[in-house]
Formats: C-alpha cells, sequence, structure tokens
C-alpha cells in the first residue's frame, strides 16, 4: 500500500490538514487505506521534508489555526509518474496498489485512468505469454523434481490467467461506469452474478 501517493493524490485533489485528510482516507478508501494513529503525520512530515508538499497555517471559520499542506511542482509530477508507473501482474497479497491507483487516478487525474487500466491488461498479458513459453520439459519424468517443477509452474500461469481476467474485467467495468452505466448492474458484472442479472431481466420484462 502506497499511503505517500493516497495522501499527496488528496493534497493534489485540494489543500487539506491532518483532521481532514483522516476524514478523507476514511471516507474514499475504506478498508483498501487505513493507516494507523499518527501514521498521515509521519508520511506528511516526510513529503515535506521531500518537497513534495509545503506547509502554511491557515484559520478556518472559528476554529484554531490548522496547518493546511498543499502540493509543490515536484509533487504533482511525483503523483503523476507513480499514476503512469506499471503496477505488477500479480502482486503480493495484501498489497492495494492497483485499487488506490484507480482511486487516485479517478479523482484528480481522470485522463491519466484508461492508460492505467490499458497498461494493467497489457502487463497481465506479458506476463501470461512468459509464462506459456517458458513451461519446464520433463528431461527426468520418472522423479518427483520436475513433477514439482511442472506443478509449480502450473500454478504461477494460473495466477497469472486469473490476474489477468481480472484487469480484463476492471477495465471493462470501470471504463462502463464512466460512461453512465448503473451501480447495480456493474456489481453484477464484477461478480460475474449472471443469476442476478437473469432475474433482474425477467422481472424487468414481466413489468413491461
Amino acid at each position: 500500500m502506497s499511503l505517500r501517493h493516497v495522501i499527496l493524490g488528496l493534497v493534489v485533489e485540494q489543500p487539506r490538514h491532518g483532521y481532514a485528510l483522516q476524514a478523507a482516507l476514511e471516507q474514499c478508501f475504506g478498508e483498501l487505506c487505513d493507516p494507523g494513529p499518527g501514521e498521515v503525520y509521519r508520511v506528511l512530515a516526510a513529503l515535506s521534508r521531500a518537497g513534495l508538499v509545503s506547509a502554511s497555517t491557515v484559520r478556518i471559520g472559528r476554529r484554531p489555526r490548522r496547518k493546511v499542506y498543499a502540493p509543490t511542482a515536484a509533487g504533482r509530477r511525483a503523483l503523476t509518474a507513480w499514476l503512469r508507473d506499471d503496477v505488477p501482474a500479480a502482486p503480493r497479497p495484501g498489497r492495494e496498489e492497483l485499487w488506490l491507483r484507480l482511486l487516485v487516478a479517478a479523482r484528480v487525474a481522470p485522463a491519466l485512468l484508461a492508460g492505467l487500466l490499458d497498461g494493467q491488461v497489457e502487463s497481465g498479458r506479458r506476463a501470461v505469454r512468459a509464462l506459456e513459453e517458458a513451461r519446464p520439459e520433463l528431461e527426468r519424468p520418472v522423479e518427483l523434481l520436475p513433477l514439482v517443477l511442472t506443478l509449480r509452474h502450473a500454478s504461477a500461469l494460473a495466477v497469472a490467467r486469473q490476474t489477468l481476467h481480472t484487469a480484463e474485467l476492471c477495465r471493462d467495468v470501470v471504463t462502463r461506469y464512466r460512461s453512465g452505466a448503473a451501480v447495480a448492474e456493474l456489481v453484477e458484472r464484477a461478480t460475474g452474478d449472471d443469476a442476478a442479472r437473469a432475474a433482474r431481466t425477467t422481472r424487468s420484462g414481466a413489468t413491461g
């Protein structure tokens, strides 16, 4: 999880103080990005040291003065580079970077969203092709080692194919969402709930 870039994205969207950033993380990213106590302020301090955000103390209404963070030009460039960078075709378990990038891009750089989705699909295709071209040869079929290597390769190929399928599905669903498709319909498409989709179609036909 790249909390650093998610916070940078929220600051690019609009300048925010620490408490507002914590609220935005909870509202916009939910369980995908759930920093521990004080972590947001540690990241803000690191971004400030790196010259990616600048801070100014302002008064908001009648409330006490707060330190508000805004992006620098270097910060905007760093966020764009992160959004354009390739995401690993098969990220390690627990890594949510692809989903975070999609949400950040949709908020602050929608023009990059299509390229991000296309890049993820192409990355998945490259991974599948590489594994399909690297099938191990059973030189000693009577021994266990080549069999285990074959099983290991088959497992990696299955994961790569599933990752590619997910990337293609993600691109399709997000594209349809941006075109105005109903969220309920897209949830059915994303979950492969054909039975629910058929039932809804039948109900629509009956009422018509």
